[in-house]
């Protein structure tokens, strides 16, 4: 009585997921929307006396335009937002490893682990309410 079920076909291209060579990577349109958005509000604020906010909302649309032009100054800024998140990611491993670095001189030396540390601050901040009542 019921038709035969067939597995789902997909409608796409085989190669519909790649993305193409001319096309900006994620990571270019993250940064580049990143320093349009510092830039913005740095020069709306200062410049025409208008609001951060808004300074850097226009910051990231105009970056986001120009890195998806075709154009040199595209070109330019594609290139400047890799750059900036490859910075990006090189101080990210940085920080993380100096974190755990420090976490293991905290333990060698003998300091409670954060959750602990945390309990007592707690309490001492409960004692000081307590003692100015």
């Amino acid at each position: 009585l019921l038709p035969r079920l067939r597995p789902a076909r997909v409608l796409a291209p085989p190669m519909a997921c790649m993305k193409r060579a001319d096309l900006p990577s994620e990571e270019e349109i993250s940064a580049v929307q990143w320093l349009g958005g510092a830039g913005g509000g740095l020069v709306w604020s200062k410049l025409f006396g208008g609001s951060l906010l808004f300074g850097v909302l226009a910051g990231v649309l105009a970056a986001r335009a120009v890195a998806h032009s075709h154009s040199k100054a595209g070109t330019y800024l594609r290139e400047a937002g890799w750059l900036a998140y490859e910075r990006y990611r090189v101080a990210r491993r940085l920080a993380v490893d100096a974190w755990g670095w420090a976490g293991s001189e905290a333990r060698q030396v003998g300091v409670p682990p954060p959750r602990e540390l945390q309990r007592m601050a707690v309490e001492l901040l409960r004692r000081a309410v307590t003692e100015l009542r």
